[in-house]
């Protein structure tokens, strides 16, 4: 090294260390080219043959700084102190840059490597298994000397570059590692292999929902620093925190924080297959807590959404025995429908349910679930029973009239024929329900002929009536809008006959429910039946257009 070069490098030197030690700048700049120059000198005579060439460390590269010189001193210091011969010289505690620091001690990673590329396959550690212990053959930790010696490409000791093992496969020998490789396992059946093949795996799939878990980090700690965080805590505390503890913290916390449980969920569906089972192994212990929680619903609903099978199932073991719980929860009733959906076979779902139909129905969150079992499960028979024996009382509930309509859409063949039978014997009584109306007018939509026309028979025969009334001229209007000119025309003639010197439909038309049924009726009459309708109310037009629930038709026929 010249002079100039050697000048210039203390003065890059000096720029980027400050001087601690209490030297004034002459003695430091001495004390550094004093050091300089020795090491040029001496370094291939006195330096570890496995650390960076001197020259090239002090003169190209640009990013040295005083860790490195000191360690590049301590090595030639090292050395001189003590014989190069000392078989026993016990190695130092640091490393130059360049150097390997791999551990070539007794550890698990260091058998697996002389396993793997040794010349023979005795040199890794033998693990044998009994029932109560595992003991392992330990073997003497090489010398300083040996380890520099067998790390250098040019060494005659060196094993690694030399020798019998660098004819191996790349896989090396194998049955020297504590484990085989996953191809070789996959040959042997051996029980003792396969949770060392598990961690293989884990280890293998463990960079790839890094990304994942820092977002979780960063997102958890910026939220923690903000006053009005649910969770707020110190900031600084997080950092020097457990990783691993912190990120499955905040896959919790997160996942029942407003904010956070979007996010979750928003990366959840950006994320991979891998990022959403690691996210699954960290909330697993939670899952049922979040199910019934405000915002954590959503979160375990989008698992179940973009999860595979394998993970639903995992998901809905933790919360197996608790279904009739979590149906008649308000947040736990959610997940359980998003489970219905997206789970299959049903069968230990429905078991759970058994027996506990009746209160699911008559409860404002379980009659949802309900209802879901009436679209998904196959063999509907577990809630029909409990309807055949309470069918008319459910269908004047508020919620039971719910489940009974979602029966008959999606029953097939005559599997409600007797529960459809115990509800036309009970028209009359349904027709003024507040509930039971419901129930009648899906029965006149989506009901067969034979059973339509039961109820179209018995709602004409009084039709008056049940005009005039709150809840049963929704029915007459159903029974108008989804009959057919025939049935029409019988309820205009009933309409049509006189009570006290004046047309029962004239009444009608101030009536505060009738005359919905009659503008109703208005609207779809043919063209002959509508003449019919004028002429009856006609005489009457102006006691008709001072009601107030009349102007709607007055408006239409005057």
């Amino acid at each position: 090294m010249s002079f100039d070069k050697r000048k210039s490098f203390i003065n890059k030197f000096k720029q980027k260390n400050d001087n601690k030690n209490g030297e004034n700048d002459t003695d430091f700049e001495n004390n550094v080219f004093r050091v300089t120059n020795r090491l040029y000198n001496e370094s291939f005579n006195t330096r570890c043959t496995s650390a960076p060439p001197v020259e090239k460390m002090l003169v190209e590269d640009e990013h040295i700084n005083l860790e490195e010189l000191n360690n590049e001193i301590n090595y030639a210091a090292y050395y001189r102190r003590n014989s190069r011969n000392e078989p026993r010289l016990p190695p130092p505690n640091f490393y130059m840059l360049g150097q390997s620091s791999f551990p070539y001690g007794d550890n698990s990673n260091a058998s697996l490597v002389r396993g793997a590329f040794s010349s023979t396959s005795s040199k890794a550690p033998l693990l044998s298994e009994t029932v109560n212990t595992i003991s392992i053959r330990k073997t003497h930790a090489p010398s300083l000397l040996d380890r520099i010696d067998e790390d250098h490409p040019y060494s005659e000791k060196s094993s690694e570059y030399k020798g019998p093992s660098r004819t191996t496969t790349p896989i090396g020998n194998a049955m020297g590692f504590e484990s085989p490789t996953p191809i070789l396992a996959s040959i042997f059946s051996d029980e003792t292999y396969k949770a060392p093949l598990q961690a293989q795996e884990d280890s293998l799939l463990k960079p790839l929902y890094l990304g994942f878990k820092e977002d979780i980090l960063k997102f958890g700690i910026k939220t923690s620093s903000t006053q009005d965080s649910p969770f707020n805590k110190n900031t600084e505390f997080l950092y020097n925190f457990d990783q691993d503890f912190l990120a499955k913290t905040f896959c919790i916390d997160l996942s029942r924080d407003q904010e956070g449980s979007r996010f979750i969920q928003k990366r959840l569906e950006e994320g991979t297959e891998i990022e959403r089972i690691w996210f699954l192994s960290q909330i697993e212990e939670a899952v049922l807590e979040l199910t019934t929680d405000l915002f954590g619903n959503y979160v375990i609903q989008k698992l179940f959404d973009l999860c595979v099978n394998r993970q639903r199932q995992e998901i809905l073991q933790r919360l197996k025995g608790r279904i009739v719980s979590l149906s008649l929860h308000m947040y736990g009733c959610r997940v359980i429908q998003k489970v219905l959906d997206m789970i299959s076979p049903l069968d230990d779902i429905v078991e759970e349910l058994k027996g506990n139909i009746l209160g699911l129905i008559e409860d404002q969150n379980g009659n949802h679930v309900v209802q879901k079992c009436v679209e998904k499960v196959e063999n509907r028979d577990f809630v029909i029973k409990e309807f055949e024996q309470h069918a008319c009382k459910l269908a004047k509930h508020r919620y039971g009239c719910r489940v009974i309509q979602r029966l008959f859409e999606f029953s097939i063949n005559n599997e409600c024929s007797k529960m459809i039978n115990l509800i036309l014997e009970n028209t009359e009584d349904l027709i003024e329900n507040q509930y039971g109306n419901y129930v009648i007018q899906h029965l006149i939509e989506h009901g067969r002929n034979g059973e339509r026309g039961i109820i179209m028979e018995r709602v004409i025969n009084n039709s008056y009536e049940l005009s005039t009334h709150k809840f049963a001229s929704n029915v007459i209007e159903k029974c108008i809008v989804e009959g057919n000119d025939l049935d029409r025309i019988k309820f205009l003639e009933k309409f049509v006959v006189k009570k006290n010197d004046k047309p029962l439909l004239v009444t009608m038309c101030m009536d505060k429910f009738a005359n919905y049924v009659v503008q109703r009726l208005l609207e779809v009459l043919d063209v002959n039946s509508k003449e019919k309708f004028v002429e009856c109310v006609k005489p009457y037009s102006v006691e008709l257009k001072r009601s107030v629930y009349a102007k709607h038709i007055t408006s239409k026929i005057f």
